[in-house]
């Protein structure tokens, strides 16, 4: 119940700080959104001949790395963020975990992403006819794609997990998600097709979550159901790895940081 309680606190305090920022860098989100949305336009217009349900793929693949990116960026650079503010010491005394309060920081991101995404929509059905593809998708592929959507993102939380770890000690990994962010968007499947890419791109996508839902949320829609378990295993496996290993570098570096009392030096 107090566990809930500081939950619920944190999310109010993130959501309010979300507001301040669009308020605050408003001229900064509209750039970076007018730069999503060219490579939207990018993507879409680079495939003008594929069938709606390779369509819908696309764009729902296109729609989770803008989340993925968000996230991202807001957890490699929130302890700047804080330290900059002044609030850090604060943050980092306070009763509610440290874990509750990135849980709570990426959710609201999340949450106040999704407002965009219903500009992409309505983008896409201006080349697309993507529309008519959600009428032929059975509730089994419904349910099938929203696990897979749920294994990502947290395949996706956890990288940002890692990155946030790593902030810890190098303080200023913001430029390494940007640089991340956009491999990911580039080499994950969705945006140039798999056949074109190098051999050792692909090698290193592997441990991309974008990569694995690509390949299986390409297979459930288009009913290519072989090899499908293997595939959706693998998934799992890579994003929990993700999870698991931004949890012992985010501890690791941050007890580290305790003991040589450079948490705060930012």
């Amino acid at each position: 119940m107090i566990m809930f309680k500081f939950l619920l606190s944190s999310l109010r305090a993130a959501f309010i700080k979300k507001k301040g920022e669009y308020r605050h860098y408003l001229l900064d989100y509209i750039v970076d959104l007018f730069i999503k949305f060219v490579f939207f336009i990018a993507m879409l217009t680079a495939y003008p001949e594929t069938v709606p349900l390779e369509s819908l793929v696309r764009i729902s693949c296109f729609i989770l790395w803008y989340l993925a990116a968000h996230v991202l960026a807001k957890m490699s650079n929130v302890l700047v963020e804080e330290a900059y503010l002044g609030t850090l010491p604060q943050i980092l005394t306070t009763r509610t975990s440290l874990l509750l309060y990135l849980v709570a920081h990426t959710v609201a991101e999340i949450v106040m992403s999704l407002i965009w995404v219903v500009g992409f929509l309505v983008l896409a059905a201006f080349f697309m006819p993507f529309g008519r593809a959600l009428v032929q998708l059975s509730l089994w592929q419904v349910g099938a794609a929203l696990v897979v959507v749920a294994v990502a993102l947290a395949g996706i939380v956890g990288m940002g997990l890692f990155l946030f770890g790593l902030s810890i000690k190098f303080k200023q990994v913001g430029s390494i998600s940007e640089l991340l962010i956009f491999v990911m968007l580039l080499f994950s499947g969705f945006f140039i097709p798999p056949d074109h890419l190098p051999r050792e791109l692909i090698s290193v996508d592997f441990v991309s979550p974008l990569w694995w839902f690509f390949d299986l949320l390409n297979r459930i829609i288009l009913r290519q159901l072989v090899g499908v378990q293997p595939l959706f295993l693998t998934q799992a496996i890579v994003s929990t790895g993700w999870v698991v290993g931004g949890l012992v570098v985010t501890n690791r570096l941050l007890r580290q940081a305790k003991m040589r009392g450079t948490l705060l030096n930012y």
